[in-house]
């Protein structure tokens, strides 16, 4: 579990319209600059490497900030199989042994399971509701998505949220 008790985290399926990530955005007292951390892999090579983005997802009126985590898995795939998103507070940069090729950029401390967007049948997302909360800056949050696909696994890019 997470080591902060201000993150709050929804899951529920959310109708959604996309947003274009941006590299720096304003929540109120909060300022969060998101990034790539390293590249995804398909150890089988049997399709798309997934991408994982992040970014706010303003909902006016009310005072909370509202972090969309989301994954496009390049393909349709089915809606049975959610992805598995992984948060961390570090980045351990470490090959999984178990995906030749692939290397895991998050620490471990939360495993969740992403929605689909009704945006498209190769979009997954994930809510990350944060207050607004000064004490919060300084507080860096990574996370990685793991997709079933017949035959295994792809693993997306690894993304950074900071709080400033």
């Amino acid at each position: 579990m997470l080591k902060h008790p201000r993150f709050a985290l929804s899951a529920a399926a959310l109708l959604v319209f996309a947003l274009p990530p941006a590299s720096a955005q304003d929540c109120g007292a909060l300022t969060f600059a998101f990034s790539t951390t390293g590249p995804g892999c398909d150890p089988a090579g049997t399709g798309p490497i997934p991408t994982l983005t992040a970014s706010l997802w303003p909902l006016a009126g009310i005072p909370i900030c509202t972090v969309r985590i989301q994954l496009d898995s390049g393909e349709p795939l089915s809606p049975s199989l959610p992805a598995t998103l992984a948060l961390g507070l570090s980045n351990p940069a470490v090959p999984i042994p178990a995906l030749a090729g692939c290397t895991l950029w998050t620490g471990l401390d939360l495993i969740l399971g992403m929605s689909p967007d009704a945006n498209g049948p190769t979009l997954q997302n994930l809510i990350l509701i944060v207050l607004p909360d000064p004490s919060l800056i300084g507080t860096t949050l990574q996370g990685q998505a793991a997709l079933p696909v017949p035959g295994g696994f792809r693993v997306s890019n690894g993304v950074q949220i900071g709080i400033l």
